[in-house]
């Protein structure tokens, strides 16, 4: 009598499951209301370099307040503020066209706030206040992850006659 391996009892379970329960989920999937910004690979792969540049901004901006490195915390901060975008060598000479008046002032706006806390930081504003103002220059960032969507989709995936691109 052969030996049952649990664990290839559990992958075709996860198959069973994936094929059965994925198309009824895709079935009741609420549309994506967002504004898609038809963009090409390389307008996409700068934007979202930029937005993961973004991401370890704020991580260092953080772990310097948690560790009360003023100094590494406003250069993280600073990072995330204005700065010249025009003057990047690597930003596709197509995108900013294909931007509309929205992304480019929420854009702003999110480098205004970070500078704000700049600001905050080499003021020695009080906690309270830098994460206020951080708490709303973060907002200006979940507002547009809720407004756009970037529409570079080169990921496809197909599942039992189901195609998922992404």
């Amino acid at each position: 009598m052969p030996l049952r391996c649990p664990s290839r009892r559990k992958h075709r379970l996860r198959r069973y499951l994936l094929v059965v329960l994925f198309p009824d989920a895709l079935a009741h999937a609420q549309p994506d209301g967002r504004q898609e910004l038809a963009l090409n690979a390389a307008e996409a792969d700068y934007v979202r370099a930029g937005m993961r540049e973004h991401v370890v901004d704020i991580q260092a901006l953080l772990a310097g307040l948690a560790n009360h490195d003023l100094d590494a915390a406003a250069r993280a901060a600073h990072s995330a503020g204005t700065r010249s975008l025009d003057g990047d060598p690597t930003r596709p000479p197509t995108l900013g066209p294909k931007l509309p008046a929205a992304w480019k002032a929420m854009l702003q706006a999110r480098m205004r706030g970070f500078d704000q806390v700049a600001h905050d930081i080499a003021s020695t504003a009080e906690t309270a206040r830098t994460l206020r103002d951080l708490s709303t220059a973060m907002a200006t960032c979940v507002g547009c992850h809720e407004t756009f969507k970037l529409g570079s989709s080169s990921f496809r995936v197909e599942i039992g006659g189901f195609a998922i691109t992404w």
